[in-house]
């Protein structure tokens, strides 16, 4: 059975034109952090990725905000969370920037998924009834599960079809 590079499968998935793309901006360091993780609910790890990637210097904020009309995430971001107590412009500002990384993983999650199985599978190689198992899985994007059960599903997996490919 052929076999193929997942480090290949990766830079290849990289330099899809496809990736990450979300709203007129490219955000493919979002799906590099959701992929370092290898456990977790991917809500909560959607959330914490959007949250640790939120400007924490003014520049960066002010920079964000003239960048594509992105006012937008603001508007949208105090009507889904509510204004701050004490109403801070910045904050304003860190809420929509955090709003519009959440959509974009969200947007894009079959790549987020998929990068992190692939990142953190034990293999080297893999088959192609393993990536199509793998694409299968990203496909669902299941907000709700557990991103340690998909990878041990497909470390299993892999195991199996070495064992038959002893035999």
């Amino acid at each position: 059975m052929k076999k193929m590079n997942v480090k290949e499968i990766i830079k290849e998935m990289k330099e899809n034109n496809n990736y990450m793309y979300f709203k007129g901006e490219w955000y493919p360091d979002l799906a590099m952090y959701f992929a370092e993780n290898d456990s977790g609910y991917i809500c909560d790890i959607i959330s914490n990725v959007a949250d640790n990637n939120v400007d924490i210097y003014t520049a960066g904020l002010l920079e964000w905000i003239g960048q594509n009309n992105n006012f937008y995430y603001i508007e949208d971001a105090i009507n889904e969370f509510g204004a701050p107590e004490k109403f801070d412009i910045l904050q304003a500002i860190r809420m929509g920037q955090y709003l519009c990384y959440e959509r974009a993983i969200y947007n894009n999650l079959y790549w987020c998924i998929k990068l992190a199985i692939l990142e953190n599978i034990q293999a080297e190689e893999i088959s192609e009834d393993i990536l199509e198992r793998i694409e299968e899985i990203a496909n669902e994007e299941d907000n709700n599960a557990q991103l340690e059960d998909y990878i041990e599903e497909i470390d299993n997996a892999i195991e199996e079809e070495e064992e038959e490919d002893v035999k």
